[in-house]
C-alpha cells in the first residue's frame, strides 16, 4: 500500500508495510491520582486503600513511603513484599487499581489545536501532534520538536526532528512512545513571525 503526502515543495510517495508485527500491549502503569487497594493476605490489618500522591508515592505502615508511580501493579507488589521481608512473616500482597483518572499528554506550541490529548492507547510523538490537528506549517519548526517528561521528580528533555521523520530520513520520533503527563512542544521557526 502507498499514498502521497503533500509537503511544502511538492509531494512524496510513502510506502506502508502491512506485514509489520503488532505492538505489544501497553502495560498498565500506576500514576499520580490513582486509587489503589493494597491487600495483605497474612496481615489483613495492613490492607487499605491508598491514593497515589502527586509526587508518585504512597505511605505504608511500618515501611513509610514507597514510589508507586511509573510501576506496574506487579512491580509494586514485588517491591512492597521485599520491603516487608523481615518485618512480617511471609509478606504476600495483591494490588488492585480501583480508579484510574484519564491519562493524557499535552501538545503545545505551533500546532493547530494545542491542549490535552487522551492517552487511550500507545501513541508516538507524531501521532499526538496529528491528534492536536497537526503542525501549523506556516510557523512550526518541525526539526526541533521537544519531548518533556517528568520522572522521579526530575525534568528530562529530548529534541526530535519530525521533518526528517516525515521526509523518511529518521524514524526516532515515530517510534518514541509517550507516557502519561508527557509534554510535546513544537517551537516556532526562527524566521516565522
Amino acid at each position: 500500500m502507498s499514498f502521497f503526502v503533500l509537503t511544502g515543495c511538492g509531494q512524496k510517495r510513502i510506502e506502508i508495510r502491512e506485514d509489520l508485527p503488532p505492538l505489544p500491549p501497553v502495560p498498565t502503569l500506576i500514576a499520580p491520582g490513582d486509587e489503589l487497594y493494597i491487600e495483605f493476605f497474612n496481615n489483613a490489618e495492613l490492607s487499605n486503600e491508598h491514593v497515589v500522591r502527586p509526587d508518585g508515592k504512597v505511605m505504608l505502615q511500618l515501611i513509610g513511603e514507597v514510589q508507586a508511580s511509573g510501576k506496574t501493579p506487579g512491580d509494586l507488589t514485588r517491591e512492597i513484599e521485599q520491603r516487608y521481608e523481615g518485618l512480617l512473616r511471609q509478606p504476600k500482597v495483591a494490588i488492585s487499581i480501583l480508579n484510574q483518572p484519564e491519562q493524557v499528554v499535552y501538545v503545545a506550541g505551533e500546532v493547530i489545536a494545542p491542549g490535552q490529548v487522551p492517552l487511550r492507547e500507545r501513541i508516538s510523538i507524531i501521532q499526538a501532534i496529528m491528534q492536536a490537528g497537526g503542525f501549523d506549517t506556516r510557523r512550526a519548526d518541525m526539526s526541533r520538536v521537544m519531548l518533556i517528561r517528568y520522572s522521579s521528580g526530575k525534568r528530562h528533555m529530548q529534541t526530535y526532528d519530525m521533518k526528517a521523520l516525515l521526509d523518511g530520513k529518521d524514524v526516532l520520533g515515530g517510534t518514541t512512545f509517550l507516557e502519561p503527563g508527557d509534554i510535546v512542544y513544537v517551537p516556532k521557526r526562527m524566521s516565522a513571525e
